[in-house]
């Protein structure tokens, strides 16, 4: 068959000879696979070759083009050819031997006591956490600096003026979730809209604006959960940050105990985003909001809205089964954050019947975290 991938001095020799054995301008049958046989390539790419040199005559260029479209690039062979890969990170926060310590801590939390037999294997099950609401803000901008669209031949791409990229306008959410009927609670909004007093060079007076409120005090609704959970302790999670009130504050005391719920707010270890879920729903609402075109401020919230809406309970199963694999990870390397999640298959085991609602840490990963905890060797 022949190599289909050749070097810039084999392309010219292939078109030199080409050029030569031509007969009054017009290549003769069986000229190109006698020419493909000669330099060991395939046919198609001599064809290729020859295609490229015809376009680029008719096109003006006299003295001929036969770069082959697709042949630059090809550092990824090339790199694999000598063992190395492409790999992305991301900056994590810096972890002192109390953030670790803490973090293995808040990991045990979540596992059984007692070993249990999964799949012929002794383990600790993962708290599968359905009585576990994660809270958290996340700043959705409009818009990203650099935005693709497919357009028609001749028309021209939406114009898009900031006064700087730092101009780009952003709204904050407040959501609350969780896996268990459809797996969501809500999404607030902190922005309200309201009309200026007057006009300006960017607007007509009467234009609805959208405005920052300074805090959300929306509780979360008791009466969207099963009422067979009234009685039962209901954990409430979020960050440290300072806006934020303590878990012993007597008003969100009071309140999680009314009508019989039993409501509690935790805080999360510091420095341990990567023990909320909603980082990895924010990406998923982001990555699809980004594929929007929107003019205005109102635009935005009305998108994530209905992202939020029509995300399914399945992705949401998904990103809690991963926050307990990262429990499980975080315990076998001592509450470090430098890990790397093993792949679970999740869509085949459902696909099968297979998934279990709670991932299984090992005895050995067990035993290990809880005797370093014990006799604090970090």
């Amino acid at each position: 068959m022949g190599r289909r991938k050749v070097d810039e001095t084999t392309r010219y020799a292939i078109l030199h000879e080409l050029l030569k054995r031509r007969i009054d301008g017009v290549l003769q049958y069986g000229l190109k696979t006698s020419v493909a046989k000669h330099f060991d390539v395939h046919r198609d790419t001599v064809a290729a070759i020859w295609s490229k040199y015809e376009e680029s005559v008719a096109a003006g260029n006299i003295a001929g083009d036969m770069q082959i479209q697709g042949q630059i690039g090809s550092e990824g062979p090339l790199l694999a050819s000598h063992g190395l890969v492409a790999k992305t990170t991301t900056i994590k926060p810096i972890l002192k031997t109390t953030h670790r310590q803490r973090r293995m801590q808040y990991a045990m939390s979540f596992l059984d006591d007692k070993p249990d037999v999964h799949r012929d294997k002794i383990g600790h099950r993962v708290d599968p956490m359905l009585n576990t609401v994660h809270v958290d803000e996340k700043w959705f901008n409009h818009d990203k600096k650099t935005g693709w669209y497919y357009l028609l031949s001749g028309e021209d791409p939406p114009e898009r003026h900031r006064h700087s990229a730092r101009h780009i306008e952003k709204t904050i959410w407040d959501p609350h979730r969780k896996t268990n009927f459809d797996g969501k609670l809500g999404l607030w909004s902190f922005a309200e809209g309201h009309f200026p007093q007057r006009r300006s060079q960017y607007r007509p007076k009467g234009t609805i604006l959208q405005g920052n409120i300074e805090s959300v005090d929306t509780a979360v609704n008791p009466r969207k959960w099963p009422i067979c959970h009234r009685g039962k302790i209901i954990y409430e999670q979020q960050d440290n940050a300072s806006p934020h009130v303590l878990p012993d504050d007597e008003d969100v005391v009071r309140e999680g105990q009314r009508e019989g719920w039993d409501i509690r707010l935790i805080f999360q270890p510091s420095n341990s985003s990567d023990f909320n879920v909603l980082d990895l729903g924010y990406s998923a609402i982001q990555n699809l909001q980004y594929q929007t075109y929107v003019a205005s401020t109102l635009e935005p919230i009305e998108v994530v809205q209905n992202l939020f809406r029509i995300l399914d309970k399945v992705t949401l199963d998904n990103i809690f089964l991963t926050l307990q694999q990262v429990m499980v990870c975080v315990l076998a390397c001592d509450g470090d954050n430098e890990y790397k999640l093993p792949h679970m298959g999740k869509a085949k085991q459902r696909r099968n019947g297979t998934l279990k609602q709670c991932v299984v840490c090992s005895s050995e990963v067990y035993a290990s975290a809880f005797s370093k905890l014990r006799l604090e060797t970090f």
